[in-house]
């Protein structure tokens, strides 16, 4: 197997759209919401590119804007999961409900990585403008997430919105 990646991960942006606008996030350069996504066609020629020159990608992380906005997101994870040892997805978080978690799982997630910047505000992230965000929710699906897959986890961005309570 051939080593081709930093530290043998892979991560791949799904689309640039997005239900959240964040201050900090520059969407990796994008432009917001565009309604771009990545075709299946372009996601099974990259898994058929790593299997067929046996590329060793020991971490695929999935990310977006936000994935789960991808229509095809659990046809993406089920094409990549031969091709790579396992499969994460990052997200805010907003989107899920446990019968989405346990479809991720099902489809070949290892882990999800919840983008959390605070669990004691009335939002979880600071916003451009008012958008629709369910804290209690989020964390509820944080926690059976991690039930069924063990490394799922937070990342916070630390900010001004969120300096105060990082001893927290």
């Amino acid at each position: 197997m051939k080593n081709l990646f930093a530290n043998n991960r892979l991560r791949i942006s799904i689309t640039d759209r997005c239900n959240f606008r964040c201050k900090y996030c520059t969407n990796e350069g994008q432009s917001h919401n565009g309604g771009n996504f990545i075709s299946l066609d372009f996601v099974k020629q990259l898994a058929m590119f790593i299997s067929e020159n046996q590329i060793y990608v020991r971490k695929l992380n999935i990310t977006g804007g936000e994935p789960l906005l991808h229509p095809e997101l659990l046809k993406i994870v089920e094409i990549f999961k031969p091709a790579v040892e396992s499969i994460s997805i990052n997200t805010n978080g907003e989107l899920l409900d446990r019968k989405k978690i346990i479809a991720l799982k099902d489809s070949g997630v290892a882990c999800i990585k919840f983008g959390i910047d605070s669990f004691f505000q009335r939002t979880t992230k600071p916003f451009y403008k008012k958008c629709i965000c369910h804290p209690t929710r989020i964390v509820e699906n944080l926690t059976f997430a991690r039930e069924l897959m063990p490394r799922s986890s937070v990342n916070i961005v630390l900010t001004d919105f969120n300096e105060d309570e990082f001893e927290n």
